[in-house]
Order: C-alpha cells, then sequence, then structure tokens
C-alpha cells in the first residue's frame, strides 16, 4: 500500500522514520556537544585588564594605569596580581590630581606598586602570610586571615579572587605605599 504523504513508504524495504525520531537524537547529540565545549572551556577569557576595566569602581584607577604606561604590561604578562584602590579612595587621597601629568614618575611608582608579577590568591593563600615585591620593587605583606578577611599592608580587601586568564584582582581599600 502506498502513502501518498511519504515518497519512501511502499518500497521495498524503505520505511520513513517519523520526523521527531530523526530530529531528537541529533538535538540531544548538539546539547550535549554544547553543554561539553561550556564546561571544558575555561572560566574566564579575559585578561586582569579587562577585568579591572569592566568594574567603574576602579575606572581611576585604571585611567592612572593608563596614563603611566602599564596599561600594556597588565594585559600582557602571563602572571599577574592586582591589587586595584577604588575611585573613592583615590578621590579622597589624591582629589583630582591622580593622571594628571605633573609627575609622571610617581605615578609610575604609585601604580607599579599595585602590581606583582606572581599569581596570589585568597583561596591559596589562606591562612598564611605572604611576603613578596610589587613591580615598583617595594615589598608588601599579604595575610588572608580567613573568616576576618584578606590584608595587604594595612589595607583591606574588599572583593577578592576576580580570576582572569593572566592572573587575579583583589579591589582594596586602601593604597599601598610606593616607597
Amino acid at each position: 500500500m502506498h502513502d501518498s504523504r511519504n515518497p519512501r513508504a511502499g518500497r521495498t524495504g524503505a520505511r520513513a522514520a517519523p520526523a521527531s525520531r530523526i530530529s531528537l537524537p541529533v538535538a540531544a547529540t548538539g546539547m550535549l556537544l554544547f553543554l561539553l565545549a561550556i564546561w571544558v572551556s575555561p572560566a574566564r577569557a579575559d585578561t586582569v585588564w579587562h577585568a579591572a576595566e569592566s568594574r567603574s569602581e576602579l575606572s581611576i584607577f585604571v585611567s592612572a594605569l593608563r596614563a603611566a604606561g602599564l596599561d600594556g604590561l597588565v594585559q600582557e604578562a602571563d602572571e599577574i596580581t592586582m591589587f586595584a584602590p577604588t575611585n573613592d579612595v583615590l578621590e579622597r587621597m589624591f582629589g583630582d590630581q591622580i593622571g594628571g601629568p605633573a609627575d609622571h614618575n610617581a605615578l609610575v611608582k604609585l601604580t607599579a606598586g599595585h602590581l606583582v608579577l606572581e599569581l596570589i590568591s585568597g583561596r591559596e593563600a589562606e591562612g598564611q602570610f605572604l611576603d613578596t615585591l610589587t613591580v615598583s620593587g617595594t615589598r608588601i605583606g599579604i595575610l588572608n586571615a580567613g573568616s576576618m578577611g584578606m590584608f595587604v599592608g594595612t589595607t583591606v580587601v574588599l572583593l577578592r579572587d576576580v580570576e582572569a586568564s593572566n592572573g587575579v584582582l583583589h579591589v582594596i581599600n586602601g593604597v599601598l605605599p610606593s616607597e
């Protein structure tokens, strides 16, 4: 018997499977591959520079890094940790002076004092005191006191462990010493 709705029906040994039986496995396979790609892919492809640049509360520090010529370092470093002071902190300490052409060397030293060319994750440093050098050559101490918080020198880390492809960003409530 020939079914006019199915041109393959009625032919010897040829049966057409309903469309739903064909598309469901294909759709399920596609979805499985999509979910697998998400699960296997890295958590974040952005650099520390992009992580800082995307946070409005760090716009002054990002502008200062750019004016100091350190934006390339932050974007291209293989491993970097940034301790970024908030706009409120920088405005209280420097007013509208930061980022200006008044003293370029001081700006470079100030901003470089917030960068470390190694990964310092708060999770990994829990319960430890770390002593390290910044890009400016200043020695800083980092303490992660667990539930009591994370401290860099005398500043408090307000937001820790913003992970990026080339490092980590921590937002702090103060300016680190540059000497």
